[in-house]
């Protein structure tokens, strides 16, 4: 055990498990977690040897309720998705493995600060017990009745950051706070590889609102939970090229190159995302050199800027920059912008004013998303392509997140600043993104 311990599991979570999570996906990676922790722990139990707390440099556990803690959505009753989610529930929702992969660590860890916050999420996350015959069982032996809680929410010096890093799955996560109605955004970046699961999701976003999505995939909506296609994302394809798993060995994988946060008034979160190899189709060709997604939310205003920049392999084809929202709430399209909104009645709820900056000559179009069971509409996808047989070229888009009551946007223009460096004048803020990789 100790072997494999040194020579696979220690340098996996220091690679492609760093941040405490599992590639695989969110929905089979949870009961992945569970399981290793537990399996640690009877390990420390039987010989004496405490490798969750005592080992050089092997911090995935005491990582792993970061990662669940920031991964849950601001409702706290489902988790930032990513990859295939079998079952019933393909949103993402917390279910019985959520709950043991927490409870797991929160009783093998030793510090008492991070046992705290583990405390505070078991206690307030939705399903509140177990419920499955066998993880009853776990549940009773590994929960701690009564045990101390922190509120990382509010508590002083104890309170957590809104933003995260995962780095080995390639996901940022950003958010305005931690009660129901926040806004809550994340960027996955990951790479793709042989391992089973993965969807075609490599520099896609999402963001939601009130507790309701605003941008999000056709996955989420679909009938088999194992939509991998890229267009079925918010990412980008190229000329209809999809994102794809072949060779494991991609000599640029897809990850966050860029990630940083000021907290307060005037804040904002930025991270930057490239695609690698992702592209890369099994006779080796690729249609890009380079597709780098940046992302900055500024938090007092309530807005999202995307930048992305490409490098064509194949000038002829087009850039398809892609966002999905779900069945109820199609987009309304006027020339080069976009609306739609997560109400529940067109009254309560949050609407995106969205605009397109650049490039000029962006056709914006609208589709419908036939995952539904016997092909049926399951949710929507807005198109902007670009046709103009440029090689390389920059996409701006500017996504407002504002109550249903607010009639009209902030005012928006491309600001440029020299040479090297473009973006956004929203309102007062002005965003500037440097052309270079990060």
């Amino acid at each position: 055990v100790n072997t494999k311990f040194q020579n696979e599991i220690a340098p996996w979570a220091q690679n492609e498990g760093k941040g405490g999570a599992f590639k695989e996906s969110s929905a089979h990676g949870q009961r992945a977690t569970g399981l290793l922790i537990r399996a640690l722990r009877f390990y420390g139990n039987a010989t004496g040897r405490d490798l969750i707390n005592t080992e050089p440099g092997f911090n995935f556990v005491q990582q792993s309720i970061d990662y669940a803690i920031h991964s849950t959505t601001p409702t706290m009753d489902s988790r930032y998705s990513y990859g295939d989610q079998p079952g019933t529930d393909h949103t993402g929702g917390l279910n019985d493995y959520s709950r043991e992969a927490v409870y797991e660590a929160a009783l093998s860890v030793n510090d008492d600060t991070l046992k705290g916050r583990a405390q505070y999420l078991l206690n307030n996350m939705w399903p509140p017990i177990s419920s499955y015959d066998f993880e009853k069982v776990w549940e009773f032996q590994a929960y701690r009745e009564g045990a101390p809680v922190i509120d990382y929410r509010t508590d002083g010096q104890n309170s957590i950051p809104t933003f995260h890093l995962v780095r080995g799955v390639g996901l940022a996560l950003m958010r305005s706070g931690w009660t129901v109605s926040d806004t809550y955004v994340g960027l996955l970046a990951g790479n793709l590889s042989n391992m089973p699961h993965q969807q075609g999701d490599v520099n896609s976003f999402r963001i939601s609102k009130g507790g309701r999505v605003l941008v999000t995939d056709a996955n989420r909506f679909s009938a088999s939970g194992i939509v991998a296609h890229s267009s079925a994302h918010s990412t980008m394809t190229f000329g209809g090229w999809e994102q794809t798993a072949f060779g494991a060995d991609r000599r640029r994988p897809g990850e966050i190159i860029k990630f940083d946060s000021v907290p307060g008034e005037g804040g904002y979160s930025y991270v930057a995302g490239s695609a690698g190899d992702s592209y890369r189709q099994r006779d080796g060709s690729d249609p890009i050199n380079e597709f780098i997604r940046k992302l900055a939310y500024l938090n007092d205003i309530d807005t999202v800027v995307d930048y992305v920049r490409y490098d064509m392999a194949n000038p002829s084809l087009t850039k398809e920059w892609r966002i999905h929202s779900d069945l109820a709430h199609p987009f309304t399209i006027n020339e080069n912008s976009y609306r739609f909104n997560n109400s529940p009645d067109g009254q309560e709820g949050y609407q995106v004013f969205g605009n397109c900056l650049l490039p000029a000559d962006v056709q914006i179009t609208q589709e419908g998303d036939y995952y539904g069971r016997d092909g049926a509409l399951s949710s929507h996808q807005l198109l902007e392509v670009i046709d103009n047989q440029e090689a390389r070229g920059n996409i701006l888009n500017v996504l407002q997140i504002a109550p249903m009551t607010e009639k009209k946007p902030l005012p928006t223009q491309v600001v440029k600043a020299g040479t090297y460096m473009e973006g956004a004048h929203v309102g007062d803020r002005v965003v500037l993104f440097g052309k270079s990789a990060e």
